[in-house]
This record gives C-alpha cells, sequence and structure tokens, in this order.
C-alpha cells in the first residue's frame, strides 16, 4: 500500500489488501452505485452524494469485476465484420 498520495488516508478503515487504483469512484455518478452512500441535502431540490464511508472501490475483488464488467460490455458492442469475398470483381 503505498501512502505518498497528500490525500492518503482517505478513508477510515482500511484494510490489508487496500488499492489506490480508483482515487475517484468510477461510479460516482451512478445513482445505483453498487457502494453505500449517503445523500447529503444540498437544498430543498438538491442532494449530494457522499462516498467517503465507501471502501468498495479500493477492494482487489471490486476492481477485477469493474474491468471485467467493462471488457465483456465493450465485447457485446463490438458489430460482426463482414467477411470479405474471395471472388475478384472484373
Amino acid at each position: 500500500m503505498a501512502n505518498c498520495c497528500e490525500f492518503y488516508p482517505c478513508h477510515s478503515g482500511f484494510f490489508q489488501e487496500f488499492s489506490c487504483e480508483f482515487c475517484y469512484c468510477p461510479e460516482y455518478f451512478n445513482a445505483s452505485c453498487s457502494g453505500n452512500p449517503k445523500w447529503i441535502y444540498v437544498n430543498e431540490k438538491t442532494q449530494r452524494k457522499d462516498c467517503s464511508e465507501c471502501l468498495e472501490p479500493h477492494k482487489t475483488e471490486y476492481i477485477n469485476k469493474y474491468y471485467k464488467e467493462k471488457r465483456d460490455a465493450q465485447v457485446s458492442n463490438r458489430t460482426a465484420v463482414p467477411e470479405c469475398s474471395t471472388s475478384k470483381v472484373q
């Protein structure tokens, strides 16, 4: 675990395999993320997501799952390449 970051430690509740792979959570803008955020009311109509107690993106299992899901999504979004015709155009 590296501690050369000026923000380290960024959370309480560190564990042995804490990873700083995601300094900022890749799911921050996802309202239904896999973590456990708190919602803070900024005013009557606006809420802000507080992830300061969430450790999910710092777990190796989360990181591996996140990258796997991204790879799988890229593969499923690829379009099939048309097969080339072997006959010559005359």
